[in-house]
């Protein structure tokens, strides 16, 4: 009996041991993609609960989260549709509009659709007007420095209005100093303080602006916006960035500041809520500062990616060996050398993803809350025309995804065509060709349009000839029009000189 008992203990141990073997154990992928799934899913339920209790507020930031971090979710679609009702419920119509558009456009089959159609039609009867009639944008972009030469501002708003321009962006600049204002640095003693800026520059210029029927927008470059402040309290190195060195391997201080830091993220909303209180119709987030392969490594960002992913982060680990790494003396931005993807670690595009998507949040972040206390503000973000037709390329360049940064929601992109002279384009890309020209902007602009589904949503910035100047006997510069764009898209001309 005994021995019966053991062939069948034993039969039933070599039956099991060899069906557990016949099971396929989950790949560690989709137990990742498992749990992100049930991410999203919470965070879903969440915002769904807030929306109900009228915490239209939280409700957006947890669906922003849901669609930034599972933007390929079966979600994504409900996700949309709530946050479209969260913006609606609080008033918020042109954010609500460009959620209901999205779906109401999508290529994809959603349950949505047909509402969000109906949606779209009702918010535009009540703003009033029909998005087909908004006037095409056709303005000039002009630095701080202008407009602080005496009788600028006058010659500006008049022949701006002469000639039919719509628009003014203020370009608040991002000037490269040394990291500490203490400095004797001539470009650093020119930055205006916070305060002067809203009363000698930005209330007269939205003003006058105004009166004549043009619109205001400040273009921003949020990693140099700390550069304004003059006060002995300033936390000045506590936000500061910092840049890997590879020709020494080590970390330093960079002059820009890192957006990862929470008390720079309120910094920001705050100083930025000012200017929307001088009445400014919106805002324009610039590229001028763009987070580079080297650029990034704050205590605060490592920190969160390590946390994020489990993993230590060193930065000489990120880059491969490679004989052309170097930095350009006097610059305080580090470039690469004929540096291709291939001389990237595979760590280093985790990382890369990491920083782009976090660097979006924190923008959109910063947006919904402007938003919320002005609902009229309108915003854009700039991208590098690399992002459009070389993705790869300016993922690690400039920490940018075009297609996330175009489904988040901004009113309008925008591309600035670059030159060979232009000092933040690097000599692989120079050489390769994915700098982008005025001949062939609009080919980059055709593909915008394409995936945005409307050219009033692509602004391109166009240079214009240095000479002639504007003149009184009504003689001016010629804007490069010969590039031909589809109607609807924006063009804002920059180089402008007056008076």
């Amino acid at each position: 009996m005994k021995v019966f008992l053991l062939r069948v203990f034993g039969g039933g141990l070599v039956l099991l041991l060899f069906c557990s073997g016949c099971v396929k154990t989950p790949s560690p992928e989709a137990a990742l993609e498992s749990l992100r799934a049930r991410a999203a899913q919470r965070l879903l339920q969440e915002a769904r609960q807030e929306s109900l209790l009228g915490h239209y507020q939280e409700a957006a930031f947890l669906l922003n989260r849901v669609l930034a971090s599972h933007p390929s979710s079966s979600l994504s679609h409900e996700a949309r549709w709530w946050l479209a009702r969260s913006y609606q419920q609080a008033g918020n119509l042109q954010l609500a509009l460009e959620n209901y558009r999205s779906l109401a456009q999508s290529t994809k089959k959603n349950a949505y659709r047909a509402e969000a159609k109906l949606r779209v039609a009702e918010i535009e009867g009540i703003l009033g007007l029909s998005y087909s009639e908004q006037p095409v944008v056709n303005g000039v972009l002009v630095s701080v420095d202008q407009l602080q030469r005496t009788d600028a501002l006058e010659a500006l708003v008049e022949r701006s209005s002469l000639l039919g321009r719509t628009t003014i962006v203020l370009d608040l600049g991002c000037q490269k100093v040394s990291p500490s204002r203490s400095s004797t640095n001539e470009s650093s003693e020119r930055v205006i303080g916070w305060r002067r800026l809203i009363k000698e520059v930005v209330d007269p210029l939205v003003t006058q602006s105004h009166q004549n029927e043009l619109s205001v927008y400040v273009a921003v470059t949020l990693r140099c916006l700390g550069w304004f402040e003059q006060e002995m309290d300033w936390p000045e190195n506590t936000w500061s960035d910092w840049v890997f060195d590879p020709s020494s391997g080590t970390l330093q201080i960079s002059p820009f500041y890192s957006l990862f830091y929470q008390g720079y993220q309120h910094y920001l909303e705050n100083r930025l809520s000012e200017l929307a209180e001088a009445k400014i119709d919106g805002l324009v987030f610039r590229a001028q500062a763009p987070l580079g392969p080297y650029e990034g490594f704050s205590p605060m960002a490592i920190r969160s990616f390590e946390e994020a992913f489990e993993v230590s982060l060193d930065p000489k680990r990120l880059f491969l060996p490679s004989p052309n790494l170097g930095s350009t003396p006097g610059n305080n931005r580090l470039v690469r050398k004929n540096l291709s993807p291939d001389h990237y670690a595979p760590i280093f595009w985790r990382w890369t993803g990491w920083k782009t998507r976090e660097r979006l949040m924190v923008i959109k972040r910063v947006r919904e809350s402007l938003h919320m206390q002005f609902p009229n503000l309108k915003f854009g973000l700039e991208l590098h025309v690399a992002s459009v037709h070389s993705p790869v390329t300016a993922l690690a360049d400039y920490s940018e995804d075009w297609v996330e940064a175009a489904q988040s929601g901004f009113e309008f992109i925008v591309i600035k065509p670059i030159g060979e002279r232009d000092p933040l384009l690097t000599v692989r890309s120079q050489k390769r060709g994915s700098h982008d020209s005025i001949s062939t902007t609009p080919k980059t602009v055709q593909k915008m349009i394409e995936f945005l589904q409307d050219p009033r949503k692509v602004w391109v910035i166009l240079p214009y000839t240095r000479n002639p100047a504007f003149k009184g006997n009504g003689q001016r510069s010629q804007p490069l029009d010969g590039v031909d764009f589809p109607m609807g898209v924006g063009k804002i001309y920059e180089g402008i000189r007056f008076p």
